[in-house]
Formats: C-alpha cells, sequence, structure tokens
C-alpha cells in the first residue's frame, strides 16, 4: 500500500483516488471514483494507523460508530469504512461545495437571506445530535461542507464525557 504522502494518493480496491482535499492531525482526504459503471463520486479519508495513539483510535472508532447510524441531511453520510495494513478509510458522501470557510473568503459578503438559511440548517443538525446525546465539539467553518445550497456538518469526534457521545 502507498502510504498518504503528498505524492501519490494511497490505493483502495473498489476506489480511484484523486486530488487530495485537505488533511488534519490524523487523516488526509480525497475526492475519489467509485470503480466500475456507476463512477460514483465520493470522499475518502483515509487515516494513517502509526499516527494514532490509544485516545486517537478511541475517537476514530466512536465517529465511525455514530456515523454508521446517524442519518440527516444536514449531517455528512458515512457510506463505508475499510481498512488494510497501514490505512482506515472512512468512505463519505461527497459535498461538491467545498467547505464554508473557503466559501466565505471567495464571496466575501453573505446575502443575510443565505446566511440565514445555512444559519438554521446548522441549528436544525445541531438540534438533530443533541438529541440523541451527540456533541459536535469542533464547530468551525473548516468542518461545514456545502453540497450545493444544502449545509452538512463533517468533523471529528472529540470525546470528553462517557455519558455523552460526541461527534
Amino acid at each position: 500500500m502507498a502510504s498518504t504522502s503528498s505524492f501519490a494518493p494511497p490505493k483502495l480496491a473498489d476506489f480511484i483516488l484523486t486530488e487530495r482535499l485537505g488533511s488534519g492531525t490524523y487523516a488526509t482526504v480525497y475526492k475519489a471514483y467509485r470503480k466500475g459503471n456507476s463512477r460514483e463520486v465520493v470522499a475518502v479519508k483515509v487515516v494513517g494507523k502509526k499516527t494514532l495513539n490509544k485516545a486517537s483510535t478511541e475517537n476514530l472508532l466512536t465517529e465511525i460508530e455514530i456515523l454508521k447510524t446517524v442519518r440527516h441531511p444536514h449531517i455528512v453520510q458515512l457510506k463505508d469504512f475499510q481498512w488494510d495494513a497501514e490505512n482506515i478509510y472512512l468512505i463519505l458522501e461527497w459535498c461538491s461545495g467545498g467547505d464554508l470557510s473557503r466559501f466565505i473568503r471567495s464571496r466575501r459578503i453573505l446575502p443575510e437571506s443565505l446566511a440565514r438559511r445555512f444559519l438554521q440548517q446548522m441549528a436544525c443538525a445541531l438540534q438533530f445530535l443533541h438529541e440523541r446525546n451527540i456533541s459536535h465539539l469542533d464547530l468551525k467553518p473548516q468542518n461545514v461542507l456545502l453540497s450545493g445550497s444544502v449545509l452538512k456538518l463533517a468533523g471529528d469526534p472529540i470525546p470528553k464525557k462517557p455519558q455523552h457521545k460526541h461527534f
């Protein structure tokens, strides 16, 4: 398996990983196409196993467990997850509009009506999570993705209290 270096994306049996969309402390996200007739577009979050300590492994397992069950129009959907000797792969819904941070920088000024619609969508997603005792804890424009004019929450879980689930 190839590493998650900036030179070449890793190989994944059912997908062709293309451009690198971004990276964080533990993961790199790539745009990918499902092989075969569908050519479905997805985002693949690649987490190098070597970068994970016990706490970050638990956080990743919590993220997968939560995303397997959470279905909401304003939360990025986990479609599948896989692993090999080097990496763990989260196959996620593709959000073609990028993140809210880039969107705001490109527009400079958002009309009040658009800001209101985005805020309503975010509040709807957060209420849904709250009703299920799930906290986001890493809410920032880079973890808010856009698919057309639809806002979707993404991001890593950061568990703080055992009685609460975190996303």
